[in-house]
């Protein structure tokens, strides 16, 4: 009975190091994946096919170095910026429709974009080009004042994708009303031509950061991965990316980024946002299942400057790589 007990304290042993092994295994091939598709994030951005091999003397390139701990100071005194779009629920000839969710009013708005694609029929002059201005609707269909302005056509393209600067004070009084839709009627001037023309897709995309500083609370790290080897949840894993140490030497500043991925499980029968709910409610009349997964909502700017060219500077702000957020879809 000894010998039976301890070869079983073995065998369990055994298979406790052969899961432990596993799941590094499993969590390096992760962490290798999500870095891999953040360094073509970057490249992405900056137009690059691959990393760009620079011979720049110390000298310059400490010129434009800004020090790892000089921008976490910077991020930790600046407000993070929250970016948020929202698909419109409808679009009928000109006027475009949109659910706004409530949770914008807790948010100040720095930037508002139109998002909107285009197509002009084929039998019109398309060299010609239209302009008109972007009107907020009432729900007696009257027009209040003009938050932008909107200019299409005026090439060989038939279609394309405007992205339109709105007038964030107006928008944002509408948003903070009582009324969660918001309806946007766009009016083209007439033009010699007979236009024809219609809108195939519309969404608001918002640059802002919340009104409050809110005072830290012993949850609000909830959202980070308790442990590595969790899977139950969607969770934050923190990843760490040094590009010295990669050999990219062609980006000046950060040298290094501190960034997330999302981790975990999701379960059809949870979910975190409105719109995983109601995709799963879709499926759910249609009798299919509905795979969720855990991806990011919410993000912070993240600015990257690079050697382009011999001493040329390139700076762009990318979007999508610093993720705050992750929730079910």
């Amino acid at each position: 009975m000894l010998l039976l007990a301890d070869s079983l304290h073995i065998l369990l042993s055994f298979t406790i190091i052969l899961s432990i092994i596993k799941i590094s295994y499993t969590e390096d091939i992760d962490e290798s994946i999500v870095k891999q598709k953040i360094l073509q994030k970057i490249l992405d951005h900056f137009q690059l096919e691959k990393p760009l091999t620079v011979d720049i003397s110390s000298k310059v390139r400490k010129k434009y170095e800004v020090p790892v701990n000089k921008m976490d100071e910077l991020d930790e005194v600046k407000k993070p910026v929250t970016f948020f779009e929202i698909p419109s629920k409808k679009i009928s000839l000109s006027t475009v429709f949109f659910n706004i969710p409530k949770i914008l009013r807790a948010y100040l708005f720095q930037e508002a974009f139109l998002k909107l694609d285009y197509y002009l029929n084929a039998n019109v002059n398309i060299n010609e080009t239209f302009n008109g201005e972007i009107y907020i609707v009432t729900d007696k269909n009257e027009l209040l004042e003009s938050i932008g302005n909107v200019t299409f056509g005026g090439n060989s393209l038939s279609n394309g994708t405007l992205n339109i600067p709105l007038d964030v004070n107006l928008l944002s009084k509408v948003i903070n009303s009582d009324d969660t839709n918001l309806n946007i009627y766009i009016k083209v001037h007439k033009t010699k031509t007979d236009i024809s023309y219609s809108f195939n897709f519309a969404s608001i995309k918002f640059h802002s950061v919340e009104r409050k500083e809110r005072k830290k609370r012993s949850n609000e790290n909830e959202n980070i991965c308790q442990s590595k080897s969790s899977e139950t949840s969607c969770c934050l894993r923190s990843l760490k990316i040094n590009f010295d140490e990669i050999g990219w030497n062609f980006i000046i500043s950060p040298k290094e980024i501190n960034t997330n991925y999302c981790y975990g499980k999701c379960f059809s029968y949870k979910s975190d946002s409105l719109v995983g709910d109601a995709i799963y409610r879709l499926h759910s009349l249609n009798k299919k299942e509905h795979k969720s997964c855990c991806y990011p909502t919410q993000f912070r700017e993240l600015n990257i400057t690079i050697f382009k060219e011999g001493s040329f500077i390139e700076t762009k702000i990318i979007n999508d790589i610093l993720i705050k957020k992750c929730s079910c879809y």
